[in-house]
């Protein structure tokens, strides 16, 4: 029985997101999952559709308190309770902050958690924490009894700078504490493949890691849906099974199990998870569905061009319509133009209609006489040598180019 940690000392990089949608990800392929929450904000019971962790009889605050006490009268799996997605959670909530302060001073603190999980090594394939920023006794514990640890990493400047701590106590943990203990990977979360800010972070944190550490090929890119999904308790692999954050997660998992020789079911062998609520029905004009469009010749409807605004962008910037569907434009009409286009939104092309679309543009243009000012291009940024594990910080701070021109202070 594999136990992951996914585990990060900054907070809001995407811990619990991808708890969720990796254990609803190994559900689907058909593995016994349990998820635990080792978080006082108790933010994955939430995710999952328990609406008040704070009314829960019995959590893992709790157990950790029996424990230290030295009196448990229950087991982690009495704390075990089922969510309307089909997996397992061992909750939390702000009891566990106390519990945290009890164990402190308890002989051999660091094996709580390792004791807690060990009778349920018979119940499931796999056990995913979900670890609280910081690198705490809860975070040691987690360590401590995991086999392997994934660290999501936002693709921001300020992320990577606790990434060669996470690093550092791991290997502490595992020279003292849990030899057994292996990085799994790094994983890019809330990628914003527009910007060159992200586009630097992600190339920075792969030269840097380079032959030390793996970093996931498979990015998650920043998409609405994983707020949705949520919001209304349930995985993106529920609620929009069929969008890119769902695949990405699809294909993290595939990763997972390989990692461990275990096999991976066949494509479409095993579905998701049907809900009895489906999630509110948003009031707007919908594209019909891919199925039901007449794709031969001359059949396209015609697309009307109206109180359409030239808008200047940075040359290779990009819109984003619905459905996880990225139209890149440029920076002027005539190199790109931009229409009011309900088949873009699924990815189809409408290659009839451009030419149309283009003069449209072009006589509005003329006639309010716009003038699309220059944009400035934003550099890319340099390629880096690579650099040793133990001095990655150091390196990200000597590479004031890459800052915008900003420099640390001497």
């Amino acid at each position: 029985m594999p136990l992951v940690a996914v585990a990060n000392q900054k907070g809001g990089v995407g811990k619990t997101t991808t708890v969720v949608n990796l254990g609803a990800a190994l559900h689907e392929q058909g593995y016994r999952v349990l998820l635990v929450d080792n978080d006082p904000q108790g933010n994955l019971a939430l995710a999952l559709g328990v609406l008040d962790p704070e009314s829960l009889a019995l959590t893992m605050g709790d157990l950790l308190v029996e424990y230290a006490r030295g009196n448990a009268s229950h087991t982690a799996a009495d704390a075990v309770i089922s969510t309307p997605t089909g997996l397992e959670l061992l909750p939390s909530n702000t009891r566990l902050a106390a519990a945290e302060l009890i164990l402190s001073g308890t002989m051999g603190r660091e094996m709580a958690m390792r004791d807690l999980f060990a009778p349920l090594a018979n119940a499931y394939d796999f056990i995913v924490l979900d670890c609280l920023p910081g690198l705490g006794l809860l975070a040691i514990n987690a360590l401590t009894a995991s086999d392997a640890v994934l660290i999501p990493v936002q693709a921001d400047y300020l992320a990577l700078q606790g990434v060669a701590q996470v690093l550092d106590t791991i290997g502490a943990v595992r020279s003292k504490l849990n030899p057994r203990l292996e990085v799994l990977g790094t994983l890019l979360t809330m990628m914003d493949v527009r910007t060159a800010h992200a586009r630097g972070v992600a190339e920075l944190l792969r030269t840097a890691l380079d032959g030390q550490v793996r970093v996931f090929d498979m990015e998650i890119r920043t998409q609405v849906a994983l707020k949705d999904s949520a919001q209304h308790g349930m995985p993106v692999l529920n609620f929009r099974p069929d969008s890119q954050a769902a695949a990405a997660y699809r294909e993290l998992a595939a990763e997972v199990l390989a990692y461990f020789s275990l096999p991976t079911a066949e494509p479409g062998a095993v579905q998701p998870v049907a809900f009895e609520a489906e999630p509110p029905v948003v009031e707007a004009s919908e594209p019909p569905e891919a199925a039901d469009v007449d794709v031969s010749p001359n059949t396209w409807p015609e697309l009307v061009v109206e109180d359409v605004e030239p808008v200047a962008t940075a040359p290779e910037s990009m819109i984003f319509y619905p459905d996880d569907a990225w139209v890149t434009v440029a920076a002027s009409p005539e190199e790109a133009p931009i229409a009011t286009d309900p088949w873009a939104a699924m990815g189809i092309s409408v290659a009839p209609n451009v030419a149309a679309n283009v003069a449209a543009i072009e006589e509005q243009v003329a006639a309010e006489a716009v003038e699309i000012p220059a944009v400035e291009t934003v550099p890319e940024p340099p390629s880096f040598a690579p650099t040793p594990l133990a001095s990655f910080s150091g390196f990200v701070a000597d590479h004031p180019e890459w800052l915008g021109g900003r420099r640390t202070a001497q």
